[in-house]
């Protein structure tokens, strides 16, 4: 016998599809609420939305052609046996109508933020089994993204273009890692070179490379500048490398 349960919830705002948008998929935000009995049906699923701001696109008039209408609310929920650790199966969603619970709301008519903010909207679980699948190709929003490869032609495939009634936030990081080494010319060395036009004095260091412990050059780094080196003159040069 299970410890208890956790009820996974979310829901999706569907307009008509006479409106000329294109269909809905759910809200990405998921809430989990644990359920501390071994009799889940005898429970129901409370949803709040506490900030009419959070719908500030909805409209029930669109024609300046700015914001997005719904017609009908659905709660998508799903029961999973346990409290912790424990995740919902992707195959396992279930929705609901709950547009009817909206007090003073016209069939059919579109959807205000103030009406959904009045509401404390109610699954009850005692017909948890009788509700309906979810899946993101179901005919609550008939996206009918494809399931197998090769695409036809005339489907879309996911991320094509569709209508998220609902607000992102988008951030762009790029992380660059770097290691340093710190390389230490001390008076009495690289103070000669091998080359022909050398004049006896100074040496000036253009490049420099790092081997391996197989005496592999690995890495190379060009100066902008070439840097002096005599006995007079100790250096310690920093050899960046970024991945």
């Amino acid at each position: 016998m299970a410890n208890g349960y956790t009820i996974f919830t979310t829901y999706l705002l569907k307009p008509k599809l006479a409106s000329g948008y294109t269909p809905a998929i759910h809200c990405n935000y998921i809430a989990a609420t644990v359920l501390n009995t071994t009799t889940p049906d005898v429970e129901e699923v409370r949803i709040i939305f506490p900030e009419v701001n959070d719908f500030k696109f909805l409209s029930n008039n669109i024609s300046n052609g700015t914001g997005y209408t719904a017609n009908y609310l659905y709660a998508i929920v799903q029961l999973v046996s346990g409290t912790t650790n424990v995740q919902p199966d992707p195959t396992k969603w279930k929705y609901i109508d709950i547009t009817s619970q909206i007090s003073g709301h016209t069939a059919g008519a579109p959807i205000t933020p103030t009406e959904m903010v009045q509401q404390v909207f109610k699954v009850a679980l005692l017909n948890y089994d009788g509700f309906s699948g979810y899946s993101i190709n179901t005919n609550i929003n008939g996206i009918n993204y494809p399931s197998n490869l090769p695409i036809a032609d005339s489907e879309l495939c996911f991320g094509d273009e569709t209508f998220f009634l609902g607000n992102v936030t988008a951030e762009i990081h790029a992380d660059v890692y770097t290691t340093d080494l710190s390389v230490i010319l001390p008076l009495g060395q690289y103070n000669s070179t091998n080359n022909t036009t050398w004049d006896g004095l100074s040496v000036f260091i253009s490049e420099m490379g790092v081997y391996d412990g197989n005496n592999n050059l690995v890495a190379i780094g060009k100066f902008n500048d070439p840097v002096e080196k005599n006995a007079n003159i100790s250096r310690t040069i920093l050899f960046a490398i970024d991945f």
